[in-house]
């Protein structure tokens, strides 16, 4: 008979780490070990996570997936390690097949060290690629910057004296950049997610976006206006969980400007006065805010909103039908040719069919940034503390420490 010892301990033996991440908010890839040890259980593990060994289309895209990773580890993590000879042993470079990599990251016998911990490396980094692939793949950028652009654009313009100006030609503030955000590439895509906590590629809202940097801190609030007013932004659709605002307090500078107008109803203050005084409110506005980006220096005083926007684009898995449409249009009529009226009937059949022509468009919300800074903080941005080269320097850091903590800790003894 089975010791019932034996039998509570085999029942009540629990992936303690694997239930951290289905329970207390802990990402995957801070694991620093798997259980997986034979090649079925790796198999079974990659099919309920989506990829299926036995199909030529996904072990293409993980062959393809894991040189990228490898690649990015050597060219953004580790460059000067790499150089200096911290690279994985040459059978995980070479490694094929990805159930064995799966097998290395779970074995903590003393001879495979290097190369568990560069397994499990390497592994984060693929996991993070596959998400960001998978969902940029059917994301149309293009047409998500087209269309925001043209609800934007037209509300940026030029006055006659040559300042640069934000608004309706006949309500409007100067301001001093407007910059549209550059696309994102994946490497930077990567690194973004490798410094986050959920690290999934749906947590990717800056994708698209455009910076404002006004002359003054109150005409953030202007900026603001305009954006509603004019509907170049849905407040609906505004993110609030999103929202960053390291500049103004809302609730003292509403007290604060009723107070301001209230003088100006009952003094009749001039417009120079009135800007004075505001100026002078606007002066404490950013007191006690700070930045909640763990990345991002105290000194980088901004505004960002992330917005989303109905974006419609053409279903590019039906782009076959655009095609057949312009295949039975260039035909030259053969009425009397018996295979050109059956090809013509099929092709009818196929462009009245509903759940094709139902879905050729798509509509999707698109998340894009907005960032507005007043120029002082702008100077301080590009050149100072809060400088974009110090964040991306802060990323990479905290991508090397999360990916590869233990080899370099160990390459320094």
């Amino acid at each position: 008979m089975k010791d019932h010892s034996q039998h509570y301990a085999d029942s009540w033996t629990l992936p303690w780490q694997t239930m951290e991440v289905m329970l207390s908010g802990k990402s995957a890839i801070d694991l620093d070990q798997l259980s997986i040890h034979n090649t079925s259980d790796a198999e079974e593990f990659m099919l309920a996570y989506g990829f299926d060994i036995q199909d030529k289309k996904d072990l293409k895209f993980l062959g393809g997936v894991y040189i990228q990773s490898i690649h990015f580890i050597q060219q953004h993590l580790i460059p000067k390690e790499w150089q200096k000879g911290l690279i994985p042993p040459q059978h995980v470079l070479d490694c094929k097949d990805m159930r064995q990599l799966l097998i290395w990251a779970s074995d903590f016998s003393k001879e495979n060290n290097q190369t568990q911990k560069w397994a499990c490396a390497i592994i984060r980094v693929i996991h993070t690629f596959s998400h960001v692939v998978g969902v940029t793949r059917f994301m149309d950028q293009n047409k998500a910057l087209e269309q925001m652009q043209s609800r934007v654009s037209k509300y940026i313009f030029t006055n006659k004296s040559g300042s640069l100006c934000f608004g309706e030609k006949s309500d409007f503030i100067e301001i001093e950049e407007f910059q549209w955000k550059p696309p994102k590439s994946l490497a930077s895509m990567v690194l973004k997610l490798l410094h986050k906590k959920a690290n999934v590629a749906e947590t990717i809202y800056d994708l698209l976006g455009f910076r404002i940097v006004t002359k003054t801190i109150e005409d953030m609030a202007q900026v603001l206006k305009k954006l509603s007013q004019y509907h170049m932004i849905s407040f609906p659709n505004c993110n609030p969980n999103r929202s960053r605002n390291s500049v103004m307090d809302i609730e003292r500078f509403k007290m604060s400007l009723e107070s301001l107008l209230e003088e100006s109803r009952q003094n009749d203050l001039s417009s120079d006065d009135f800007h004075k005084k505001l100026s002078n409110i606007a002066l404490t506005l950013d007191e006690g805010m700070r930045s909640v980006n763990p990345h991002s220096s105290n000194s980088y005083k901004s505004i960002q909103l992330t917005c989303r926007q109905l974006v419609t684009s053409q279903n590019k898995r039906l782009e076959w039908i655009e095609k057949l449409e312009n295949f039975k249009l260039n035909q030259v009529d053969k009425a009397s040719d018996q295979s050109q009226a059956e090809t013509q009937k099929i092709i009818d059949y196929v462009l009245d069919w509903p759940e094709l022509t139902d879905y050729r468009e798509l509509k999707v919300f698109f998340p894009f940034e907005i960032q507005i800074l007043h120029n002082n903080a702008y100077q301080e941005a590009i050149s100072g503390k809060a400088s974009h080269y110090r964040y991306k320097q802060s990323q990479v850091k905290a991508a090397r420490k999360r990916v590869l903590g233990a080899l370099i800790r160990e390459s320094k003894k």
